[in-house]
């Protein structure tokens, strides 16, 4: 997923709970930035790199990461899917 939205230029942002999975979106998955979503104040991260905008679109397909519906800006506004 990180390659191919990449590719279509996107900045991509990966979050991921251990070191070892973090480098690998970094180093395979063509990740710009990646994130511990286990980290307390990971959300802050996120917010640094896209330099207080947030994202548009929270791509989640095993439904680890919790509390990004209310916390980031989704095209101004929150959705919550799950």
């Amino acid at each position: 997923m990180t390659n191919t939205s990449s590719a279509l230029g996107a900045k991509v942002i990966a979050a991921a709970s251990t070191r070892s999975k973090l480098d690998v979106c970094k180093r395979y998955g063509g990740a710009d930035a990646v994130v511990n979503y286990t980290t307390k104040d990971w959300q802050k991260e996120v917010l640094a790199v896209t330099k207080g905008q947030g994202v548009n679109v929270v791509y989640d397909p095993v439904g680890m990461i919790r509390g990004e519906p209310s916390f980031f800006p989704l095209e101004g506004k929150a959705e919550d899917s799950h």
